[in-house]
């Protein structure tokens, strides 16, 4: 019988609410009021106590907790009766496990992000040390027993471009991020100067500048003795120096030798050696000192033997080009006075006489020669012997014959 009764005042509130219009509430009414409506899990807007006829609440599932039936809007009707459906019922379930795991970032633990994870409770991310967010949410609730929101993303930290050094190379090439290590070489002949390798670090700097790659240095090249070098001081990879040498001189060995990769030179330094005259010949009936090949700016003297001159140059000098000065001169006999033939004679050669001339006189017919019969030019310019005398042959004294008597006196 009481089921029946109550179905009857339903009825006749529903008759009345048709017949009064939906959402107001008769004047008879209005001064009644609501008790609270508590719905476990939910949060209430949209109304405040007391409660009076006409007035409606909202109702929603507090963060982590998901509606499964139920009225969200109930509105206060005939004094203490809520009306506008079933009652809200939210589904709170618990994470049975931790917030998730997220690439490069970290869980901020504390701060409401501890176990038990019920629902509502929300973890902070954080990128990790040498990463930046690029997209995403830093925090994911617990909503009935799922965890829920974007994942941050995060990237490492990226470092500007790095040029490799002239003359040099980078391993690996770029982009380069955190914590990247960039090494650093240089092409063969050439020295790294600086650190040989740089970090990508957290705040997007390098650790160390770019090096550089620095020519080998080769040591100066001292001149030869007689000879220059060209440039002076140290030389770098890969240049070289010239050598010269002095006029008159020869080099032996390279003239232009260059610095190596390993910082040695290609060749020694040569040597300038004086340019050599073809040895002279000591002219005939002479001598020549020294003998043999001369070096410039050296010379010979000639000379020649006792009772002869010299006819040209005494000395010559050994020229830068390797000629000589002065061709050999030429050694001749020295004179001697002009003979003249004996009166009534003749001598044979004829002159001039020179050094070691022989000289040959003779008397014409009937006379005698008295004297050397030849003299030779001495290296002093004398002869060794005057010239002879031709004087007429004298004949017998004659005895007068027996029985005759000399006709002249």
């Amino acid at each position: 019988m009481r089921s029946h009764a109550w179905i009857v005042v339903i009825l006749i509130l529903v008759h009345l609410s048709s017949i009064e219009g939906k959402g107001k509430c008769p004047k008879r009414f209005k001064k009644r009021g609501c008790r609270p409506l508590v719905i476990p899990n939910t949060v209430r807007s949209g109304c405040r106590p007391p409660y009076k006829c006409g007035d409606v609440c909202r109702y929603a599932c507090v963060p982590g907790c998901v509606r499964q039936r139920g009225a969200t809007v109930r509105t206060c009707r005939y004094g203490r009766y809520w009306i506008g459906g079933k009652r809200l019922k939210c589904s709170c379930s618990p994470c049975t496990s931790g917030p998730p795991v997220i690439r490069n970032a970290n869980v901020v633990w504390g701060s409401g992000c501890s176990a038990p994870f019920t629902a509502g409770t929300t973890c902070s991310y954080q990128c990790d040390h040498g990463h930046s967010k690029v997209g995403g949410a830093e925090t994911k609730m617990c909503v009935d027993g799922v965890w829920r929101g974007s994942s941050l993303d995060c990237d490492a930290v990226q470092c500007p471009t790095l040029t490799a050094p002239e003359f040099g190379s980078l391993t690996p090439p770029g982009p380069h991020s955190y914590p990247n290590l960039v090494t650093f070489n240089c092409e063969t002949g050439y020295v790294l100067t600086g650190a040989g390798d740089t970090t990508c670090q957290a705040n997007g700097t390098w650790s160390n500048l770019v090096p550089t790659c620095t020519p080998v240095q080769c040591p100066a090249r001292a001149a030869p003795a007689n000879g220059a070098v060209h440039p002076h001081g140290p030389v770098s990879y890969p240049n070289g120096v010239t050598f010269t040498c002095n006029t008159g001189y020869v080099m032996n060995g390279a003239s232009t030798p260059t610095c190596r990769a390993d910082g040695t030179w290609s060749h020694p330094v040569p040597t300038c050696t004086p340019v050599q005259c073809p040895a002279r010949a000591a002219p005939a009936n002479g001598a020549v000192s020294p003998t043999g090949a001369v070096s410039y700016p050296n010379g010979v003297t000639f000379t020649c033997n006792s009772g002869y001159v010299l006819n040209g140059a005494a000395a010559a000098t050994c020229r830068a080009d390797g000629t000589w000065s002065h061709p050999v001169p030429v050694c001749t006999a020295g004179p001697c006075p002009t003979l003249s033939a004996p009166n009534n004679g003749a001598l044979s050669p004829l002159g001039p006489h020179g050094y070691q001339t022989v000289v040959t006189f003779t008397c014409n017919p009937g006379y005698v020669l008295n004297g050397v019969t030849s003299a030779t030019c001495q290296a002093d310019g004398t002869w060794s012997h005057p010239v002879p005398t031709c004087t007429p042959v004298q004949c017998p004294i004659l005895s007068p014959p027996i029985n005759a008597q000399k006709m002249f006196q």
